[in-house]
């Protein structure tokens, strides 16, 4: 009777003898509805949900007939199970995901690298060229490949978290709105876009171009989702409550919602909220939804990346997304976002240097960046090696303004080359420009850098960043 387990026996004709008391309670609303022990077998084992909790039963035949059964209650086992299954489900995928980051990191590094000295000599054909020559036709060509080359390596490296937030703090509800138009003409006929934004500013920090793109696949998606049909896509901005952030903390995962990433409920967020009544999101799919590459549209209607990228940007950003859906009911994705605690401005010195040193170990990016700045009004020395580009400084500490140097040299570090040049000359503007996804900007900024760029840039970015006309925010 003391013990925790059920135990009951039966006589020959399948009546109950004897029930301890936990078999009693486990009964009390009357015997357990089990089939009797088919003929000539000794044993048997029953799993049961009985008044909602989860029981064990094993049942063996006496060697004197009869029937003695004992009863477990194994619904915190099976619960914890549950619990080790879905952690070590997660852990799995951050660990893929991690393994494809690494991948993309270190392919897009060289990659762009190419696209930049295509992009940069493209762009002076076409500058050069005649208008409406079959010659600048072919080179806009190239350049329009270029970009969308920029644009999948953008997305490979946002999706696996391995490209770096840009500082700055910007109005969520502003970015909805710019896009609000061009999203708007994307729908089918019969598909409705209602947006809902409150009037005060909502502020984030981060980058305002990867939110962008975000806030755009999501609306693609809905539309997708509507197949082509009618439906209505509602956007809608506002403060998250804390409550619900508490409630969705505490349980991440319901039968027809589950939450991807991490959320502080010490924290406030902005609540992006998508929904599209559409035809809903199966469980099966749910669990791959994010997974890059991983489509339901078919390959002539999507990569498999939008809903990559668009977790990517979530949690670079220190986010995370739910979803809530079932087959035939609609899906809403609700994006939380953390608000800046605090932001200032740190605009820079606005004098145009006019001297400027370029540190590149690949002769392509080097004349590339030489030919672009002059053509902008900069002087430009440039040089292939970190040792030559510090001899020069420490020679003439006051014959550059500017600094713009790789990361990845030989011999030396962009970060180490910055160091050494600001104990030379610490009034020089010094920008570092990196194809690595693995170098943050925190870095740069540790090493003594003014600004930070990522390959490929637009040389009126670069100018921009030598300029010190970048503003800088803290969140």
């Amino acid at each position: 009777d003391l013990a925790a387990d059920g135990i009951c026996s039966e006589d020959l004709s399948g009546k109950v003898r004897y029930a301890n008391s936990a078999a009693r309670n486990f009964t009390a609303e009357g015997l357990l509805p089990l089939s009797p022990l088919a003929h000539g077998l000794e044993r048997d084992r029953h799993e049961i949900v009985f008044a909602g909790r989860d029981l064990e039963m094993y049942r063996v035949r006496l060697p004197a007939g009869g029937i003695i059964t004992r009863i477990a209650d194994v619904t915190e086992r099976n619960r914890a199970e549950t619990e080790r299954v879905r952690l070590e489900t997660r852990l799995y995928d951050a660990a893929k995901m991690e393994a494809v980051g690494q991948l993309a990191g270190g392919v897009s590094h060289d990659f762009n690298n190419i696209l930049s000295a295509i992009t940069g000599f493209a762009g002076f054909i076409v500058q050069d060229a005649d208008a409406g020559s079959e010659n600048r036709a072919f080179a806009q060509r190239i350049l329009n490949a270029c970009e969308r080359g920029k644009e999948l390596v953008q997305q490979i490296i946002t999706f696996a978290e391995t490209g770096s937030v840009s500082h700055g703090v910007f109005d969520l509800c502003r970015t909805v709105k710019r896009g609000q138009e061009l999203l708007a003409s994307t729908m089918h006929p019969g598909a409705m876009l209602d947006v809902e934004l409150p009037q005060e500013p909502l502020w984030i920090a981060g980058d305002e171009v990867q939110i962008g793109r975000l806030v755009s696949n999501l609306v693609v998606n809905a539309r997708d989702a509507l197949d082509g049909g009618g439906g209505i896509i509602d956007i809608g901005v506002a403060p998250a409550p804390q409550a619900e952030i508490a409630a969705l903390a505490a349980q991440p995962e319901t039968e027809y919602g589950r939450l991807f990433g991490e959320l502080d409920s010490a924290r406030r967020y902005v609540r992006l909220r998508v929904s599209d009544t559409g035809a809903g999101i199966s469980p099966n799919v749910m669990e791959r939804m994010f997974e890059p590459f991983f489509t339901t549209k078919g390959r002539q209607r999507g990569t498999g990346l939008g809903l990559a990228v668009v977790l990517g940007a979530v949690k670079a950003h220190g986010g995370a997304c739910h979803v809530e859906s079932a087959v035939g009911r609609g899906t809403t994705f609700s994006i939380y976002l953390p608000t800046p605690s605090r932001s200032a401005g740190v605009p820079g010195d606005m004098g145009k240097p006019c001297h400027v040193l370029i540190v590149d170990d690949e002769a392509d990016i080097t004349d590339h960046l030489s030919i672009g700045l002059e053509r902008l009004g900069f002087q430009t020395v440039a040089v292939q090696n970190p040792q030559e580009a510090l001899a020069a400084i420490m020679e003439a500490p006051h014959a550059f303004d500017a600094v713009l140097t790789d990361y990845d040299m030989p011999d030396m570090s962009g970060t180490e080359l910055i160091r050494r040049i600001k104990d030379v000359s610490p009034q020089i503007r010094v920008v570092l420009c990196t194809g690595r996804r693995d170098i943050r900007e925190t870095a740069a900024r540790a090493a003594g850098a003014d600004a930070f760029l990522r390959k490929p840039v637009d040389l009126q970015a670069v100018a921009a960043a030598l300029n010190g006309t970048v503003v800088a925010f803290t969140a």
